[in-house]
């Protein structure tokens, strides 16, 4: 049976960082009318005129990667997802794991466990948290695995930092635009607006998406590996193969 890991993205630059990753690890782009009809129905209500679902494979993996167009979108979608009737037949026909990546500064881990906790009321579901962001959702004894990704790096931590996924790119900008990085730098900007200030002196700049998937384009694995830790070690415990690429 084909596995098939579904992203709920935050917006349209993470959609653009994850697609890009998961490129750089040799998935390759689909239709998404490939997806099981269950699974490809059930995501086909969740779409909103604002989102966007990209599909990629890579071995017997199909990866959909959902830009839900915001937070509380985000939410929904999931939501929604957790209560179709559908659920339970997207799970038979290989839907495995659910990663939802959020910026940190809305607290995605706490919002997922709400949302959790809420609808156990009303679906028959049971849940257990394994780690911290790591769940285990169980309709009719069928399991699905979620993954929360909180992205940006810590205030109190890090004082430029936005708790958003500019923290990751900047370090990637610096690496790759260098003599641009060191001119921005000397404003004092945090790391969002110094992203954005890059990016718009860069050339055919055309929005923060486009700008994301050139940066992950022109690091190396390496690179990203050092500066998006925790995307590259959920990517690879969901594709076991990882490490030989």
């Amino acid at each position: 049976m084909t596995k098939i890991i579904l992203f709920l993205v935050e917006g349209a630059t993470e959609q653009a960082l994850y697609v890009k990753i998961l490129e750089k690890l040799n998935a390759k782009k689909i239709s998404c009318e490939k997806l099981p009809s269950n699974i490809h129905f059930l995501l086909k209500t969740l779409r909103k005129p604002y989102s966007r679902l990209l599909c990629l494979c890579r071995k017997e993996t199909i990866l959909a990667v959902m830009d839900c167009g915001g937070y509380k979108q985000l939410e929904m979608c999931l939501r929604e997802l957790l209560r179709s009737e559908l659920i339970t037949n997207a799970l038979n026909e290989g839907l495995s794991t659910i990663i939802i990546a959020s910026d940190r500064k809305h607290k995605p881990i706490e919002g997922i466990k709400g949302l959790l906790a809420s609808i156990i009321r009303d679906v028959k579901l049971n849940y257990r948290e394994i780690n911290k962001g790591l769940f285990i959702v169980q309709f009719n004894k069928v399991n699905v695995k979620l993954v929360v990704i909180e992205e940006g790096l810590e205030k109190h931590k890090h004082p430029n930092a936005t708790e958003q996924i500019e923290d990751h790119l900047e370090p990637l900008a610096k690496t790759i635009y260098p003599r641009l990085w060191k001119y921005v730098k000397t404003f004092k900007l945090n790391t969002k607006q110094t992203i954005g200030i890059i990016a718009a002196l860069t050339s055919n700049y055309k929005g923060s998406p486009e700008f994301t998937a050139i940066l992950i384009e022109k690091a190396s694995l390496n690179q990203l590996k050092q500066h998006l830790t925790k995307i590259l070690k959920t990517i690879e415990n969901e594709l076991p193969d990882y490490h030989s690429k």
